[in-house]
């Protein structure tokens, strides 16, 4: 089981936290029809700028907008103040050296957007819309099997809800991906695909692949934002008992990089301080005789390979907030 709360009816001493009321109020405009929901932290930075920096780095001074001491004019004062500070006085130092910015931790998540040509995609077989020859069945990706597809059954009312996992018989991606579209189209509909037709053919290789996917196969293809606060009230509205349950495949223990660099950002190969706990890890003899890894965490050292679908959710859990991984 798990909880998501749509309202963050918090309090304290007999009032609503200030955090609380945001909450309250992003859920109004939410669902109100008449204007459209804040949106989180974007980044859409350059080729060159991907690969100048380490993921670390840049999740560091990018998104969490840490500040070094490179950052500053060199003096006695400032040097003094490159220890870090403890996380209770970020926000009173918000612009301390070594200490995030509070208004971007406050965020929570971000979304990073690669730009044109950081990977290779041939772990994918240059198929970025999961429908091509590699996705289907008999292709190396859509015989890939899902040992245990989660079935997640919502209840509850008013913004709080509770989520029950059932655990379903295996299926291969291309199984999955019927289930998935048939599960769309009965949630959806077709008709509501095709409400707003401000579909542009400009932009990178991705985006028009992904159009001639979404035109071919029947698919949504509108990602204006009107469009995207539609899905969302259509999200929460469905949550009920009633509803059929989505499906997600979870913690599925690899990875469609297939060894690319991918400028840093190969999650299976990300330079993070994660690393560190292999330098540390002591070998057995046996490790030796088997060449084994010197220190191996799934989901945390190595990648972990998700599969969803509309109406799936997933829980940002203790150790994915605070790990590079």
């Amino acid at each position: 089981h798990f909880h998501i709360n749509r309202r963050g009816m918090t309090k304290q001493r007999g009032k609503q936290s200030t955090h609380a009321q945001k909450l309250i109020a992003e859920s109004k405009q939410l669902l109100s029809k008449s204007s459209i929901s804040p949106r989180t932290a974007s980044y859409n930075p350059t080729l060159q700028e991907f690969q100048a920096t380490s993921f670390s780095d840049y999740i560091r001074t990018t998104v969490l907008g840490v500040k070094s001491s490179a950052n500053f004019a060199d003096s006695d004062a400032e040097e003094e103040e490159t220890e870090l500070l403890p996380f209770s006085k970020a926000q009173a130092h918000p612009h301390g050296i070594g200490v995030p910015d509070y208004d971007k931790l406050n965020d929570g998540v971000a979304k990073i957007t690669p730009p044109e040509g950081w990977w290779d995609r041939a772990g994918i077989g240059n198929d970025t819309t999961g429908r091509g020859e590699i996705w289907r069945a008999g292709g190396k990706l859509g015989d890939m099997v899902i040992p245990s597809p989660i079935q997640q059954c919502p209840s509850g009312i008013g913004g709080v809800y509770e989520y029950t996992m059932v655990i379903k018989k295996p299926m291969t991606i291309a199984e999955f991906r019927d289930v998935a579209d048939r599960y769309r189209d009965q949630q959806i509909g077709l008709a509501k695909h095709h409400k707003h037709a401000n579909v542009a053919a400009e932009g990178d290789d991705d985006s028009k692949n992904n159009l001639a996917a979404c035109k071919k196969f029947n698919l949504d293809c509108d990602e204006s934002e009107e469009r995207m606060d539609e899905l969302a009230r259509l999200f929460w509205r469905r949550l009920s008992p009633t509803m059929e349950a989505a499906m997600y495949g979870a913690d599925m223990e690899g990875t469609l990089f297939d060894g690319d660099y991918a400028s840093g950002w190969n999650v299976d190969q990300l330079e993070s301080c994660l690393h560190l706990l292999k330098a540390d890890a002591v070998l057995s003899e046996e490790d030796l005789k088997n060449n084994s890894e010197p220190f191996r965490l799934p989901g945390v050292t190595t990648s972990y390979i998700y599969v969803g679908m509309w109406g799936a959710v997933f829980a940002a859990h203790t150790e994915d907030m605070n790990l590079l991984s």
